[in-house]
């Protein structure tokens, strides 16, 4: 395990990419349009019959 020192996560590769802390869901979504943050709709068979 590899340890980042500024924020203490741990991880299985040395050097891994990432972004310290883990943000407030909120303040990310924030002004996003819906589809950005609820997802695309992904349609079923059962949709097309």
């Amino acid at each position: 395990m590899w340890q980042y020192p500024k924020c203490n996560r741990e991880f299985t590769r040395k050097n891994q990419r990432h972004v310290c802390g883990t943000g407030n869901r909120d303040d990310v979504i924030r002004d996003r349009p819906e589809l950005v943050v609820e997802g695309p709709t992904v349609a079923t068979s059962q949709d097309h019959m």
